[in-house]
């Protein structure tokens, strides 16, 4: 979403924990390293046995092993000023680790969290906007407007 289409997604960055939805702010690969080495892609998943056979995906025939460094923005305090100013101080940062499944052709076909517990729970993004609980969207995006002017 932040590299191809310049958008963000929201994210509940601790798995098995209270859902917290957290913007993403910026994200960086730290690694991506392709290869067809079952044994490798085994070895990298925690708990996996060892043998021939891949057990996950049986049409993966090639993998990447990712890490990913991404910035969110967590929760601050009620106030009437903007946060912006402040945005570094509400910035926390998750590192994770995961194994992609490619097909023959080279297309993501499944993948596999390296980690057992340091994964997020979720990720969503809005998809367009429209009537939601009976809510106008013309109307908030009027109340938005007439909340910037000045007299």
């Amino acid at each position: 979403m932040l590299g191809r289409y310049g958008r963000s997604f929201v994210v509940d960055v601790s798995y098995g924990y209270q859902v917290w939805n957290h913007p993403v702010l910026s994200y960086e690969i730290t690694l991506q390293e392709r290869f067809d080495d079952v044994q490798k892609a085994l070895s990298l998943l925690p708990g996996s046995p060892t043998g021939e056979e891949y057990l996950y995906n049986d049409e993966a025939v090639s993998f990447v092993h990712v890490k990913v460094t991404f910035k969110y923005i967590v929760e601050s305090s009620q106030s009437t000023e903007p946060m912006t100013p402040n945005l570094s101080s509400y910035t926390r940062t998750k590192h994770y680790e995961y194994l992609l499944e490619l097909d023959e052709s080279g297309n993501i076909i499944g993948g596999e969290w390296i980690s057992n517990s340091n994964f997020p729970d979720f990720m969503w993004a809005p998809i367009g906007h429209g009537t939601v609980y009976d809510i106008d969207y013309d109307k908030v995006k009027d109340l938005l407007n007439k909340s910037r002017e000045t007299e």
